[in-house]
């Protein structure tokens, strides 16, 4: 007599034939993420609005810089995966004094509300600040922070091949470094705490 598949296991087994495609395809994206960001990179964040609904300061990145990374909520892996080791390296870096502040920029501006972003990040850690804004919006951040973002249809539905990497800012809106997504906790916050003291 053969048993049911657990729920559970039968759960796994769709995210998993869900998320290899563009796992595929994102880890990493095929674009090289820029040296340096513009003026005009650093005020095309500026316009959006975070998941509180809150406008993005005109100062913004503010006192403690910002670690910068895109994505989005259907993600089936590779954002969750970075999600959680930012989450770590931060915990790991709370008595340094070297703490960026987190901050998610949905790339899916059609599906990512600002609720759906708060839940979502919520669910992760409460430091992480979403960002999102319109298409237009997001299609200038893409273009002047050279990411890559393709959308890729499936299945009735679709998915987003992205940029991974992390950008880590100072205060003045300086790129420090760009970090590869698929760091574990600990050599983030290495690479982290590295950038911030000028090494």
């Amino acid at each position: 007599m053969k048993l049911p598949l657990p729920p559970v296991f039968i759960a796994a087994v769709l995210l998993l034939v869900v998320g290899l495609p563009v796992a595929y395809l994102a880890w990493p994206a095929p674009t090289p993420p820029p040296v340096s960001l513009s003026a005009t990179a650093i005020e095309s964040v500026r316009v959006l609005r975070d998941h509180q609904g809150a406008p993005v300061a005109e100062n913004w990145p503010t006192e403690n810089g910002a670690l910068v990374f895109f994505g989005f909520t259907h993600c089936a892996d590779i954002c969750p995966t970075t999600l959680i080791r930012v989450r770590d390296a931060l915990n790991q870096l709370e008595d340094s004094g070297r703490q960026p502040t987190p901050t998610f920029i949905t790339l899916d501006p059609e599906r990512d509300t600002m609720d759906r972003l708060k839940a979502y990040l919520g669910f992760f850690d409460p430091r992480i600040r979403g960002l999102a804004g319109t298409s237009q919006q997001i299609g200038q951040i893409v273009e002047t922070w050279g990411l890559y973002a393709r959308r890729v249809d499936f299945d009735n539905t679709y998915l987003l091949d992205h940029t991974t990497a992390l950008f880590l800012l100072d205060n003045r809106g300086e790129l420090l470094g760009v970090l590869p997504g698929q760091l574990e906790a600990a050599e983030l916050a290495r690479r982290i705490r590295q950038l911030m003291d000028g090494g």
